[in-house]
């Protein structure tokens, strides 16, 4: 029977703890308006792992206006990023939860960035919106409604796939 030499055992044995550790630092926030300020500052810097869980932070411990603009902010973020499921979901607690503050022009950069990332589903959730709460947008809403329109006409077939669900997206 041969055995194993010490120094491959200690090898070993560190390569083992070091594939253990976590690779990822904890991130921790004081207060939910620093939590913004690194928020913004990840985002800037295309970080959106940490801008989310500032975003996240800023959700859980701020006030009404704190919990507004980390919306604001994690709804521009994930559409930036093509995220659009989580985009339609946090647009959707956007206009729920803070329906005065949300102003029509916000609405059309939201409609704008969707567009500008392919994001149709996206897009055509915040257009329902935009036409029931903001007629006075018709024009511009059907603009932005032709150009969505164009991107399902033109949408590749790994995306016609995906949305329609079949097994192995």
């Amino acid at each position: 029977m041969k055995t194993l030499s010490p120094l491959f055992l200690t090898l070993g044995l560190l390569s083992l703890g070091a594939c253990s550790s976590d690779s990822a630092p904890e991130i921790h926030f004081s207060d939910a308006e620093s939590a913004m300020t690194q928020a913004e500052a990840a985002t800037a810097a295309n970080n959106t792992e940490t801008a989310q869980a500032a975003y996240d932070f800023a959700l859980q411990e701020g006030d009404a206006a704190t919990k507004a603009d980390a919306l604001y902010g994690m709804l521009n973020l994930q559409l930036q990023n093509g995220l659009e499921d989580q985009a339609i979901d946090t647009f959707h607690r956007l206009s729920a939860d803070f329906q005065d503050r949300l102003k029509s022009s916000d609405v059309i950069k939201f409609l704008q960035t969707a567009d500008a990332q392919s994001l149709a589903q996206a897009g055509d959730t915040m257009l329902a919106y935009a036409a029931d709460r903001f007629p006075e947008l018709r024009a511009e809403l059907v603009k932005l409604e032709k150009s969505f329109e164009d991107l399902r006409k033109n949408a590749p077939v790994d995306n016609v796939v995906k949305e329609l669900g079949y097994p192995g997206d």
